[in-house]
């Protein structure tokens, strides 16, 4: 069964092994999403033969290569304009979904809301733990302190309110995810959260790509200048002095 309204983005950097047990998450939901789209910002253009599905087109998987390390926000924001859905869920190369994401998911879109997010459990030593349940705490006081449970991989959103904020921010690297969320509550989209439904983060080998100091460094300072006009004092002031402890730990890195 194919549902004919959600389309699924998978933005992927190198990652070979865990673009194709994601993918196998994705191929194996009760309901289908319309297509499956990848968007490749790896180092080296990937094709068919790179995943471990033979019979993509089974599953309407299409391949995008951008420009090499084009960035997260581009990925998700070059899929989103392609996609031929009304809603669209995304799914970084390293996450996972419950095999009734999908189908869950589409029962859940009304006409009230625009933006959905689900619950995030985590995957670690082969074990299902809980880890972010964000009812309840999604507003722009918790935003901008910290990340009450809103990532990529958790995210479901009506394609015309996407772009209604312009997209993602392209001059964010880490916590493009956040950032997304504020917009859509600044501009009077209120989230909906969708706590019966389950997006699985993994803990594995690999460095994430967020665990980069200078993007660390640069997506901050970034948030800062988009939002400092938002902020209270004691909001500015925190983040003022995460600005500095990542300078400092650069540094000393070098």
């Amino acid at each position: 069964m194919i549902n004919k309204g959600i389309s699924c983005i998978i933005p992927t950097c190198d990652r070979k092994e865990l673009l194709n047990i994601t993918l196998n998450s994705v191929v194996k939901q009760t309901v289908l999403p319309k297509e499956i789209l990848i968007m490749n910002n790896g180092g080296e253009n990937i094709d068919y033969d790179y995943l471990n599905i033979t019979n993509h087109k089974d599953y309407n998987i299409k391949i995008f290569n951008l420009p090499k390390y084009a960035g997260l926000a581009q990925a998700l924001n070059f899929g989103s304009s392609i996609a031929s859905s009304e809603y669209l869920a995304f799914l970084e190369d390293d996450d996972l979904w419950e095999e009734n994401y999908i189908k869950k998911l589409s029962e859940c879109l009304t006409d009230e809301y625009k933006v959905y997010v689900t619950r995030i459990d985590r995957l670690k030593d082969g074990k299902i733990e809980s880890y972010k349940n964000a009812k309840g705490k999604i507003n722009l006081k918790n935003l901008f302190k910290y990340n009450p449970g809103i990532n990529i991989s958790n995210l479901c959103v009506n394609k015309k309110a996407l772009f209604s904020i312009s997209g993602f921010d392209t001059s964010i690297k880490v916590g493009v995810d956040k950032c997304a969320a504020i917009d859509f509550l600044l501009n009077g989209y209120e989230i909906k959260v969708l706590d019966h439904i389950q997006e699985i983060g993994r803990f594995h080998d690999g460095i994430r790509l967020s665990n980069r100091y200078l993007n660390m460094l640069n997506s901050q300072i970034s948030f800062y200048k988009k939002y400092k006009n938002k902020m209270n004092f004691i909001q500015k002031a925190r983040l003022f002095i995460a600005i500095l402890y990542l300078k400092i730990f650069k540094k000393t890195k070098k």
